[in-house]
């Protein structure tokens, strides 16, 4: 039996491999007939971003922008509806729509009414380029999955988080990869890292989104009252650290019938309500009423889709393990980190944003802390502010730097 049991794995083992290797040669080859196709050197450079979630375009915003103002590119947005996991489809339009009709001329939207109703019809569009905002296939249609597009169009990533950590290779080895005709690293450690694990077509540029951030914070306002932000991750218990929700949900409540005077601000990760719910932390009903409560005690739920404009009226951030650690840093913000950081290696330059974060031990330390930086007590300021500048250095005309290494490419 054991012998059996040993042979039926090792034939799945097997197969997989087969399968990884075959995966891996049909990406390379339609790589290599997407270069042969002969450039028009006069024609724009016609690109497409895919632009699904609203909380996560500040990654792909500045670059998008940049083209519009370039005359070398004519950049399209790709608006795809909101995904129902419930229901594994697409929700039909809303407020993500809006979000981005608001910010950029109709022309350059493109939407189901164009491509039809699952994007079958995108390789009409002549794209040269298609960036992803994002390396999860599972929100969106077939037809804009990788492997599809790659059959007529080159694939981008720009990665939708500021990447903080050597994540396990697995995570380079999901499909997205095998067939992302280039991806743009978010730090010089992680293009490294990538190309230990074999993913080649990866470079490095800066990160749009980080130098973005520097430039809003020259605008960062106060509403008249200090203001205390929290952003919760979605899960208790995973490789980066798990949430600080269900330990101080109704503390942070408390916090605000305490402190009256200061505006307090609760942005959880887009996917807690629903995990929670799915993992029976909580019911729906208990869920319903606690946010009921926050909001009869003044805490603002942030519903605002773009997290800069959260961050500009932002004194103090209440975090966990998130991106969005990268961008409060860069606004200069003081950091509290309510969870251990991951046990894996850290990348730079997170490495040396850590060294500048605070890490309260419980919530009384949390809130003695928070009162500490809102009176303007904040020791490790001059330690942020050194970080900042090396990060401010490195990261330099990032939009620009993407935009002329696509530019050679297209032309070579």
């Amino acid at each position: 039996m054991e012998k059996k049991s040993f042979v039926n794995r090792s034939g799945q083992f097997l197969k997989k491999r087969v399968r990884t290797f075959l995966d891996s040669a049909s990406a390379n080859t339609l790589i290599g007939k997407l270069k042969q196709q002969k450039k028009d050197p006069a024609r724009k450079i016609r690109v497409g971003f895919i632009a699904q979630m609203p909380e996560v375009w500040n990654k792909n915003a500045a670059v998008f922008e940049a083209m519009l103002a370039d005359n070398r590119f004519d950049p399209f947005l790709l608006a795809v509806p909101s995904f129902d996991l419930k229901k594994n489809a697409l929700n039909p339009y809303g407020p993500e729509l809006a979000f981005f009709k608001e910010k950029y001329p109709a022309e350059r939207i493109l939407t189901c009414e164009t491509l039809g109703k699952d994007f079958e019809n995108i390789s009409e569009q002549g794209f040269d380029y298609l960036i992803y905002q994002r390396c999860w296939e599972m929100y969106l249609p077939k037809a804009l999955h990788a492997r599809s597009v790659l059959r007529h169009t080159k694939t981008i990533y720009i990665p939708y988080c500021f990447d903080l950590i050597h994540e396990p290779k697995s995570y380079y080895e999901i499909s997205f990869f095998r067939y992302t005709y280039l991806t743009f690293a978010s730090s010089a450690a992680q293009r490294d890292q990538m190309i230990r694990y074999g993913v080649r077509r990866i470079v490095f540029e800066g990160y749009p989104s980080v130098e973005e951030s520097v430039k809003m914070a020259e605008e960062r306002r106060s509403p008249g009252q200090k203001t205390v932000l929290w952003t919760p991750r979605w899960t208790e218990a995973d490789f980066y650290g798990g949430t600080s929700f269900y330990a101080f949900r109704e503390d942070f409540l408390q916090f605000k019938k305490d402190h009256p005077e200061i505006r307090c601000t609760f942005r959880p990760h887009p996917l807690l309500y629903e995990n929670t719910v799915r993992e029976k932390k909580m019911t729906e009903e208990e869920l319903s009423t606690l946010m009921k409560a926050y909001e009869e005690a003044g805490i603002i739920i942030d519903r605002n889709p773009d997290v800069n404009d959260t961050l500009l009226e932002t004194d103090v951030l209440l975090t966990d393990f998130s991106s969005i650690i990268m961008n409060a840093f860069m606004y200069r913000l003081p950091i509290l980190y309510l969870k251990s950081l991951p046990e894996a290696a850290t990348y730079e330059p997170f490495t040396s944003v850590t060294t500048t974060l605070y890490y309260p031990k419980t919530w009384a330390e949390t809130c003695s802390l928070t009162e500490r930086l809102l009176s303007g007590d904040d020791p490790k300021n001059g330690e942020r502010a050194a970080v900042l500048g090396r990060i401010c250095e490195e990261y330099a005309g990032s939009a620009e730097r993407i935009l002329t290494y696509l530019d050679k490419d297209y032309r070579a």
